[in-house]
């Protein structure tokens, strides 16, 4: 039997420290490269496939109304405007524009949903699942426009694609789960916006050459092969989510599972405007969301209200011309963004960049209203160069305002307003596009330009009446006896 001294001996003479918190068993750099890969290949797959869909809506009514006997003529531009062919290729570009509206509503109807009911449980079983379920929708919705194309079926059948990748929630739920994911590796809020840029940007690049691609492909070979070209790429990113993508949200980090009452987690998205906090606080969350929407709707739909604009008269462009033109203004002016951002980051807080950001998207859209002579767009790309961080600056500044087990929830809300903003703009705009396309058609610039000056005004409200984040930080004192003990404090 051994003795007390030997007993001793043996005794380590620092006890062991209990691991508490267990290490992630996911790698950072490994979270960080996926994150980005995921909407480079989904997110810029659907960016081209909505413009492509724009000139495939035209193409097919104007064959239909005996216009043109190909997908990329377009013979009417050639006329006079009071000609009887160039006033049936304005109520062609009407009618697209209002089933592109039909199509929108078939889509973020489910998606709506989709947010509302599930997006808040990612909080509870993890990240992933908010991003397999819309890269499969994807997928699947992408499938069935390659056989619409390649069998030509009639343009009813879209209805149906649109309707499947809605219940997956679309790129709003993709979002959600980007961006949490995003919150979970990152924790300061120059970081997060950062990332979050980062993210957009790499999207709207190869955004950029998905289109060129695109409309090449479209000008050689027809909508077939481009619409392959863009099932391949959601197949890969849905093989990426799949088999490549760690968990960020460590189980021990998740809050209590609030049951199967799906009440309970809807309530959790509301929580940050009507419940929790402070007045201040939810007031700051409900201006940061006034902000968040008024900035979006200029830019939710323009890929699809430029293509309109560029395909009619006087510009009359072909997929090529606006495959070239979609490519620098998504991939030139998110990329100068991202560096003017790095760079405005050293010497101004993310506020105030998010002023000159919006400041920018009122500006461009104010200029393209009354383009005239076709290469005076390319100064658009210009004027937005700012504008590609607004959307990230935002959402990081109600991320670092929510608690670590609430960005799930948190990102819902704003992928639940999205959807309603696309619904709400896509109908408006393309309506207000039909309306005005025989005798002003950049008059809808000035609707989408008015929005962004006022998401400015609301910017401006913000700074007075935010609550700004509070950081906690451990004092150490000496006790009476003798021995070392940490206290919080907190400080604005």
């Amino acid at each position: 039997m051994a003795s007390s001294d030997d007993r001793r001996e043996k005794t380590p003479l620092l006890p062991r420290k209990e691991r508490h918190d267990k290490t992630p068993s996911f790698s950072v750099a490994r979270a960080r490269i996926v994150s980005v890969v995921i909407p480079v290949l989904t997110l810029s797959a659907a960016g081209a496939n909505s413009v492509m869909m724009t000139q495939y809506i035209v193409a097919k009514l104007s064959d239909k109304n005996g216009l043109t006997s190909n997908e990329t003529a377009r013979p009417p531009c050639q006329v006079e405007a009071n000609d009887s062919r160039a006033r049936e290729a304005d109520e062609i570009e009407a009618e697209a524009s209002q089933f592109l509206t039909n199509l929108g509503f078939s889509l973020c109807g489910p998606a709506f949903i989709t947010c509302l009911l599930f997006g808040s449980y990612g909080d509870y079983i993890g990240r992933r699942l908010n991003l397999i379920l819309p890269a499969f929708t994807y997928l699947a919705r992408m499938a069935i426009t390659v056989l619409i194309v390649r069998l030509n079926l009639d343009l009813s059948y879209f209805y149906l694609a649109y309707s499947v990748e809605g219940l997956g929630g679309s790129w709003f739920a993709m979002l959600v789960g980007l961006f949490s994911l995003t919150a979970d590796i990152n924790k300061t809020k120059s970081g997060r916006t950062f990332w979050m840029t980062l993210i957009s940007c790499s999207t709207t690049v190869t955004t950029a050459g998905a289109n060129v691609a695109v409309g090449y492909l479209i000008k050689q070979v027809g909508f077939f092969y481009a619409s392959l070209l863009l099932l391949g790429m959601m197949g890969l990113s849905f093989v990426i989510v799949l088999f490549s993508l760690q968990e960020t949200l460590p189980s021990e980090k998740r809050p209590r599972s609030l049951g199967n009452n799906p009440l309970l987690y809807i309530r959790r998205i509301v929580s940050f405007y009507l419940f929790d906090g402070t007045l201040r606080r939810r007031a700051t969350f409900c201006i940061c969301m006034a902000v968040f929407i008024f900035g979006v709707s200029s830019e939710i739909n323009l890929g699809s209200l430029d293509s309109l604009y560029q395909l009619g008269r006087p510009f009359c462009w072909d997929s090529t011309q606006i495959g070239n033109y979609i490519a620098i203004r998504s991939a030139g002016a998110p990329f100068l963004g991202t560096l003017l951002l790095k760079l405005l980051q050293n010497c101004l807080p993310e506020e105030k960049i998010g002023l000159l950001c919006i400041l920018s998207q009122a500006v461009a859209m104010t200029f393209e209203a009354f383009i005239k002579v076709d290469w005076y767009f390319y100064f658009v790309p210009v004027l937005l160069i700012p504008e590609s961080s607004f959307c990230p600056i935002v959402r990081s500044l109600m991320s670092v305002l929510a608690g670590a087990d609430q960005q799930g929830a948190l990102f819902a809300s704003i992928a639940i307003m999205e959807s309603l903003c696309q619904l709400v703009t896509t109908t408006g705009f393309n309506k207000i596009y039909a309306l005005t396309v025989s005798y002003m058609p950049g008059a809808v610039y000035l609707v989408m330009a008015s929005f962004g000056y006022t998401s400015l005004i609301l910017f401006c409200i913000y700074f007075c009446i935010r609550e700004r984040p509070t950081q906690q930080h451990e004092l150490v004192i000496n006790s009476p006896e003798g021995e070392k003990k940490l206290l919080p404090t907190i400080e604005s």
